[in-house]
């Protein structure tokens, strides 16, 4: 609520990916959560925090935030894991 409607998507992306009981829906989730997380970000024109970066999977064409410099792609598990680039 502190963040506003806007970040409505983020509540409820979050409560449905804590509900995934399966590896495979949890990426789902995971990718819903990661999706509204950076609409939220850029439509405030929001920077990730130090030691944060933003990623993207061309695969399946979702973003994620990491730490790091090597990219750890969290939508296909090891078989893809450096899949991805940071932007």
């Amino acid at each position: 609520a502190a963040l506003g409607a806007p970040a409505m998507k983020i509540d409820m992306a979050a409560v449905q990916l804590a509900s995934a009981t399966e590896i495979e829906d949890a990426r789902t989730k995971f990718g819903r959560l990661s999706e509204a997380i950076d609409a939220y970000m850029k439509g405030f024109k929001m920077t990730a925090p130090e030691g944060v970066r933003p990623a993207w999977c061309p695969m399946v064409s979702k973003p994620w935030l990491q730490e790091g410099d090597v990219i750890a792609n969290p939508y296909y598990g090891k078989a893809m894991a450096t899949c991805g680039e940071f932007r």
